[in-house]
């Protein structure tokens, strides 16, 4: 099962969840607001730059805004497993209530909180730990759990990819059907289902699911690469081979294009006669 490509602007998406403009109420709350901005406007444009401003704000009391700018500066300088622990722990401070400003940029909420557990998550994820992900994002779900939509659909699919980094595929499955019925028009859940399913044995369920995802992404190399195994799986060469060459003429580049030329040249000749 694939792991996410968790890149600096993903989780600066992510952190619009837990920063919210508004008025601070002091000029206490407006330097921390004001801080944070400069704080991650410097992970743009110099992360290793940014890792020691955030060090020396969190240091000298910044609380969770500055661990939470560090984990972003930490992880875009390529420090994964570093970032995952400064998130978790602006997390955890502020589900605590410990060194937070109540007026603060980074607002305790339950949302707020799952977002950066999400972060710590993916962070793990990245620095190949897929335990500490696991717990991460069991912590941020048991925050959301009674919310359906959008962020807990994610965090399931982000579970599950922890899961599967685990080997443990049944639970994986039985995260992202949940995530389905959250985010029935989200590519990576029917994906990662399909790969789930495949790694369970059931062929011809996963086959249904990543009918799904060609659906939504006719042309994602990952979903085509998918698709192949599994119809190669079930004996349906020909369609397989169909899907290998469609990747190697849209990703021609890629990993998965490479994977689909040497899943081509391993075929043997009269089942590539047949295909064509």
């Amino acid at each position: 099962m694939p792991k996410p490509a968790v890149l600096l602007s993903a989780l600066l998406a992510a952190a619009t969840v837990a920063a919210t403009a508004h008025a601070a109420a002091t000029p206490a709350e407006e330097a921390a607001a004001r801080h944070y901005r400069e704080c991650v406007s410097a992970v743009r444009a110099d992360p290793a730059k940014a890792v020691d401003l955030a060090s020396r704000w969190r240091d000298e009391g910044g609380g969770v805004p500055a661990k939470h700018c560090l984990g972003l500066a930490l992880f875009d300088s390529g420090k994964a497993k570093n970032a995952a622990v400064a998130f978790a722990q602006a997390a955890s401070d502020l589900e605590s209530g410990k060194n937070q400003l109540l007026g603060g940029p980074i607002r305790a909420i339950p949302q707020t909180i799952a977002a950066l557990y999400g972060q710590a998550g993916n962070a793990a994820l990245v620095a190949d730990d897929p335990a500490s992900a696991y717990q991460h994002f069991s912590r941020a779900l048991q925050l959301v759990e009674n919310t359906p939509g959008a962020q807990r659909g994610n965090l399931l699919i982000d579970r599950a990819r922890a899961l599967a980094g685990m080997k443990d595929y049944k639970r994986a499955k039985a995260d992202l059907d949940k995530a389905v019925a959250d985010l029935p028009g989200s590519v990576d859940a029917w994906l990662l289902r399909a790969a789930a399913q495949r790694q369970l044995g059931k062929v011809q369920d996963a086959r249904a699911d990543i009918e799904k995802a060609v659906a939504l992404a006719p042309k994602e190399p990952e979903v085509l690469l998918e698709r192949a195994t599994l119809a190669a799986l079930a004996g349906d060469i020909a369609a397989a081979r169909t899907d290998w060459r469609a990747i190697m003429d849209i990703a021609p580049g890629s990993a998965q294009a490479s994977t689909a030329r040497a899943n081509l040249e391993q075929v043997p000749a009269t089942e590539s006669a047949e295909a064509n």
